[in-house]
């Protein structure tokens, strides 16, 4: 029988599907390494800065403590509270002091480099709210690296992309190489064989398929025998045990060894013994 061209149909929809597939992993690979680091190195600078607004806000509790009707007027001091180091980095950090009216009562010097984050503390007078504080950060070299992890995970990301694209495919292509020669050798055995072979659709006994045994032992042509009924060839007697066979072959699925009579071209009967197997799409 011819190789079915179905299954070389089928390749493109999986190529495509493998290609899909690729590009979809590529692209989780190239943005999920990134945007985790991003996330918990963001994360992680917003805690420590957290950290240090707390740190700050209990220096100037302490200092509304000692002089409670003038901590808004010792502007030196305040500045000296933001002007500390950071506690996590040694760096100045950009430190607002506002007091509880939102008035600005004292500011680092330094200039964080955008892009930044924002981290508010309260501070507190006997327990009622004095004030607040702003620090900002730069998280600059967190985006940088980012950057950095986008460019290389894009690179490896393709890689991926191209081991789903060929790979896959290329065993495909491999497997559907093997499917056609075995076809391609079952088709052989089927047309040289030394018995005659042909194939029938069960429900209305149309040939389908015959080998070349079959022709020249008949005498029609290929194109006298496919797409005709198959009980045209048999004789009178034989053509309705032929056709009873039919009917009631799909309960049996097997016919050994029945005897049947053809008609061949030239006028001669022929005895054959007829063995019947089913094939099922």
């Amino acid at each position: 029988m011819p190789f079915n061209s179905q299954i070389l149909k089928s390749k493109a929809p999986i190529a495509g599907l493998m290609s899909l597939l690729g590009a979809l992993a590529a692209t989780i690979f190239a943005l999920a390494i990134p945007g985790i680091y991003l996330f918990v190195s963001i994360a992680e600078t917003r805690q420590l800065i957290k950290v240090e607004a707390a740190y700050f806000a209990r220096s100037i509790e302490k200092n509304i403590q000692a002089r409670p009707d003038i901590w808004e007027f010792e502007t030196v001091r305040l500045r000296e509270i933001v002007s500390q180091p950071s506690i996590h980095d040694g760096k100045r950090s950009d430190v607002e002091i506002r007091n509880v009216a939102g008035s600005l009562l004292a500011k680092s010097d330094t200039q964080e480099v955008e892009p930044t984050i924002s981290v508010f503390a309260a501070f507190f007078d006997s327990g009622r709210p004095a004030g607040s504080l702003k620090i900002r950060h730069s998280i600059r070299a967190q985006v940088s690296v980012t950057v950095l992890l986008v460019i290389l995970s894009s690179f490896l990301g393709f890689f991926i992309y191209f081991i789903f694209r060929t790979y896959p495919i290329r065993m495909l292509e491999n497997t559907l190489d093997a499917l056609q020669d075995s076809q391609a050798k079952y088709y052989d055995l089927y047309e040289n064989a030394p018995d005659m072979y042909y194939s029938a659709d069960l429900e209305t006994g149309v040939i389908l398929e015959c080998n070349e045994t079959f022709v020249r032992t008949t005498g029609y042509s290929r194109e006298e025998l496919i797409g005709h009924p198959i009980f045209d060839l048999y004789d009178a007697d034989s053509r309705e045990d032929q056709r009873r066979l039919f009917q009631e072959f799909p309960s049996t699925g097997i016919l050994r060894d029945a005897e049947r009579r053809v008609k061949c071209k030239d006028g001669r009967i022929l005895d054959v013994s007829l063995n019947v197997s089913s094939l099922r799409d």
